[in-house]
């Protein structure tokens, strides 16, 4: 996110300029993306003026939000999250082939060219059980491999403090990206001395592992984070609300 607002300000001839104001704005794996970006910002792009981001349902605990995909609609996302370590980790093959049986290497080449719509139709509502050599849950494989859940935990947000005021939504009853481990995200920025503005979105369960608790925060809440952030562009201060997110749900 980062490196695409260095070649938007780089573009001959375009509106935006190396004055121009920038926000990020990201929702579920992107807004992990805008979070990690807030995060890296200091030391990855000084030269780059972020006034705010969005992070909506950001999966900020990968071994929390792995639990809470597997088994739902988006279980394929496992998948993904298998594939992409391995290319970006080579030492985790070893991990994979000792631990994944002929159905999860299948389910791993067929996601490879999988979107979101062919994980849930091809992959929805699967145990990770049926992937493993063992029978356990993958988060349970990597829980015993410490190569691999080092990898998920350098992964972790909250270790840093955000650039600029940060807006972080997400939905009370989000279990595909865990409310929880989201809030903690807020609570551990907070701590940092972080600029947050933390938000529960409170809607009616809609259904556990269906996709549904996970999207209609998305809906409920982008008018305001886009309007957050169009004052954030502005110049117009932000607000923390960090005094009440530990007390808060």
């Amino acid at each position: 996110m980062l490196d695409a607002a260095r070649v938007a300000r780089s573009v001959p001839g375009a509106s935006v300029t190396d004055a121009s104001r920038v926000a990020m704005y990201g929702y579920s794996q992107g807004g992990g993306a805008s979070a990690a970006a807030a995060e890296l910002h200091r030391a990855y792009a000084p030269e780059v003026p972020l006034v705010g981001t969005y992070s909506g349902a950001p999966p900020a605990d990968l071994t929390a939000v792995m639990k809470g995909i597997d088994g739902s609609a988006l279980a394929g996302a496992l998948a993904w999250s298998i594939n992409g370590f391995t290319q970006s980790e080579p030492e985790l093959r070893r991990v994979v082939d000792a631990n994944i049986n002929a159905a999860g290497r299948a389910a791993l080449k067929d996601s490879s060219t999988a979107c979101v719509g062919d994980a849930i139709l091809g992959h929805g509502f699967t145990q990770s059980t049926k992937w493993t050599v063992s029978g356990k849950p993958v988060a349970a494989v990597i829980a015993g491999e410490p190569a691999a859940q080092a990898v998920l935990d350098k992964q972790r947000l909250g270790t840093m403090k955000p650039t600029g005021p940060v807006r972080l939504a997400t939905g009370v009853h989000d279990d595909i990206v865990p409310h929880r481990q989201a809030r903690q995200l807020a609570v551990d920025w907070c701590a940092k001395g972080g600029d947050v503005i933390y938000k529960a979105v409170r809607l009616p369960n809609l259904g556990d592992k269906l996709l549904t608790n996970h999207l209609a925060p998305l809906l409920a809440d982008q008018g305001d984070a886009v309007r957050w952030l169009a004052d954030r562009l502005k110049g117009e201060p932000a607000r923390s609300n960090c005094r009440s997110v530990p007390a808060g749900s």
